[in-house]
């Protein structure tokens, strides 16, 4: 049954998502383009400039809106279709509580996903057609630039093998799952509410996101990760996000199954619908 709510939860939803990702790589293009072929800003003609300057900013708030408004649609529509009039029909399905749930956990990380990656697309399009400029106008070694820039990166940040890769990959993935049950747990909670439970799951949204804010800073510091910080070894940085990383992703991972298990539980037991 599983199988059969994911392909009717794909069917309803992926337009909304492709068309939000679409619009947001195509931006990412033309203003890459645009980077391309930038005009010389000192005899640009100072509307025009301000034209330009708001057209990027334009740009950066359409990032923002692609994110929000998947997310939003993804919130709104797990609220409605569980604990509003339609959950009556939802919950006549011959699903478990269990499947239900994960048909909506699992299309919603996908989508999130998917726009995370068009928005970190879109921005690389724009670097991309702003770096091209630059080596059209002075040209230089494209791949001595890379290697120096991964090697950058890499010492920052400490990814040095296959090994840090996994581990910041399974720390992007749990973010993005974290991000989500969040916001359905703290609606199951405020199903508990016999009124005004829009309002109740608006509170426990931040009281779940405070309580694991303090979790996440202490367990951080019991772990010694700040204090690396104070150190002035050469790897400090390397070694204080990879520690950092790596303790928040096991307090995501324990809170998100402790979340999951808790929405289901709360929805099967204590189903208030209106």
């Amino acid at each position: 049954m599983l199988g059969k709510l994911l392909k009717h939860e794909i069917i309803a939803t992926w337009k909304i998502f492709v068309l939000l990702d679409v619009i947001t790589i195509l931006a990412g293009g033309v203003v890459g383009i645009f980077g391309y072929n930038f005009p010389d800003l000192d005899r640009v003609p100072e509307p025009l400039a301000v034209l330009l300057g708001l057209g990027f900013a334009g740009y950066f708030v359409l990032l923002v809106a692609s994110g929000l408004l998947t997310l939003v649609f993804i919130v709104v529509r797990y609220y409605r279709n569980l604990y509003t009039a339609q959950g009556y029909l939802t919950f006549t399905l011959p699903a478990t509580t269990t499947e239900i749930l994960s048909s909506k956990i699992i299309v919603s990380f996908v989508a999130e996903l998917l726009n995370f990656l068009s928005i970190g697309l879109s921005v690389g399009l724009v670097g991309l057609g702003f770096a091209a400029l630059g080596m059209k106008e002075y040209p230089v070694d494209t791949i001595q630039v890379l290697e120096g820039f991964r090697e950058l990166w890499f010492e920052i940040f400490g990814i040095d093998g296959i090994g840090t890769t996994c581990l910041y990959i399974a720390f992007m993935l749990i973010s993005i799952l974290y991000r989500i049950i969040i916001f359905f747990f703290a609606i199951s909670l405020g199903q508990l509410w016999q009124q005004h439970k829009v309002l109740g799951s608006v509170i426990f949204y931040f009281v779940i996101n405070a309580v694991l804010s303090v979790v996440h800073t202490l367990l951080n510091i019991g772990s010694g990760s700040f204090s690396l910080l104070f150190m002035t070894t050469y790897d400090t940085s390397s070694q204080f996000f990879e520690r950092m990383v790596t303790t928040n992703t096991i307090i995501s991972l324990i809170a998100v199954i402790g979340m999951y298990i808790g929405s289901i539980l709360i929805t099967d037991r204590k189903l208030n619908l209106d």
